[in-house]
């Protein structure tokens, strides 16, 4: 299975110390790993801005299910968001399971194609 990584966000200004041990290895104390929710096997993602090591949690996610993380796909979900917010949805219909929800969406096809029959008195199949 093919995975990729996202950017976790954390909103924090915290400064810790660490060493670098033999084989390059850093350690990360308890509180740090509380802190930003790390537990082993975890990605950290390493870059030098202005001189400073900065190292961002990053989360693991499959790669098929990486399209909903596009830029694309996100500006989308910001504009329903929006839309949402706006009051664009005034009569959300909530099922308890998909067998009712189905049934509402068959019984709402239904009452649509009724509605776009011709006059003549027949009904759409």
């Amino acid at each position: 299975m093919a995975l990729i990584t996202v950017e976790r966000e954390v909103q924090t200004a915290v400064a810790y110390k660490s060493k670098v041990r033999k084989k390059n290895q850093v350690t990360l104390d308890k509180e740090q790993l509380d802190l930003l929710n790390l537990h082993e096997g975890d990605v950290i993602e390493w870059a030098v801005v202005d001189g400073k090591l900065v190292g961002t949690p990053m989360e693991t996610i499959r790669k098929d299910q990486s399209w909903y993380w596009t830029e694309e796909w996100q500006a989308e979900e910001r504009e329903v968001d929006e839309w949402v917010a706006g009051g664009g949805l005034q009569h959300a219909m909530i099922h308890l399971d998909a067998a009712e929800g189905l049934k509402a969406l068959r019984e709402r096809v239904s009452a649509i194609i009724e509605e776009e029959a011709p006059s003549s008195g027949k009904k759409r199949s």
